[in-house]
């Protein structure tokens, strides 16, 4: 009836809020509805037939974190709040000796209930219709992965276990190929060309690269007084008293002097 108090009440599903409610009627033709606003769930009738017309929108929840066993262990980043049903990304980032063993968000229950655990895989959740914790727990690393590159030319190196602790010494065996030795790598070594170093805390790489090792000494060559200048590989074999046929290379003459053809 016209002019009497219409009281009007709007529930919005789980995780929605009123985005905005009004009354219109139909105007005709080409002209706008009006829109009248409803204030305090009550709204004086027109006289005319009128709708009654409400959106609605996500509610925001506000995210909270927790590091576990402490921030020593490692931090998570991730919005400060979200609306319901939004895609959440999360990045937890172990601090150094430290691994992430568990990711999960969880809400308070309440009333002596357990609080209920969902895991966040991919780094990502959807958020749900309250406010949460996320929860990330770190434990401390017990061994590092020992690599060894795969890219490596005329000559490998072998370590003696694929993973270690900190403190733990690692033995490694450099094994050249052909005419090569060791030319780099980047630990210390001893004469039998097996490389040691005291495991860090964290991952470790290893490379070395190879050359062509040249003698260092001809003492073994030497040409007798008199006898006509003899000429010898890289190898010390022998080559003649000519380099005329042999291919160009360098050679070391009877003396000890290096020639290169």
């Amino acid at each position: 009836m016209f002019g009497t108090l219409v009281d009007v009440t709007i529930t919005p599903e789980p995780g929605y809020e009123i985005d905005e409610i009004y009354y219109t009627y139909d105007v005709g033709g080409s002209v706008a509805d009006p829109k009248f606003g409803i204030d305090n769930g009550s709204f004086t009738m027109p006289g005319t037939d009128v709708t009654i017309v409400s959106s609605f929108k996500p509610c925001v929840f506000n995210i909270t974190t927790h590091v576990n066993p402490g921030d020593e262990a490692g931090s998570i980043q991730v919005a400060s709040s979200a609306a319901f049903g939004s895609e959440v990304e999360v990045t937890a980032t172990p601090a150094q000796g430290y691994v992430l063993k568990e990711i999960y968000y969880t809400y308070d229950a309440g009333g002596g209930v357990a609080d209920p655990k969902f895991g966040i895989r991919n780094g990502k959740f959807t958020m749900i219709a309250v406010d949460i914790t996320v929860v990330a727990v770190f434990e401390p690393v017990t061994e590092y992965n020992v690599i060894v590159s795969a890219d490596m030319a005329n000559g490998s190196v072998q370590a003696d276990k694929n993973n270690a602790a900190p403190g733990e010494t690692v033995t490694l065996t450099v094994t050249p190929t052909g005419d090569y030795k060791l030319e780099t790598i980047k630990v210390t070594y001893d004469d039998d060309m097996h490389y040691t170093f005291v495991m860090p805390a964290g991952n470790v790489t290893i490379q070395a690269t190879f050359v062509i090792e040249v003698p260092t000494g001809v003492a073994d060559i030497n040409a007798a007084a008199g006898e006509p200048m003899r000429y010898f590989d890289l190898q010390g074999r022998y080559i003649g008293t000519s380099l005329d046929g042999a291919r160009r290379g360098i050679y070391v003459t009877a003396d000890g002097r290096k020639v290169i053809k």
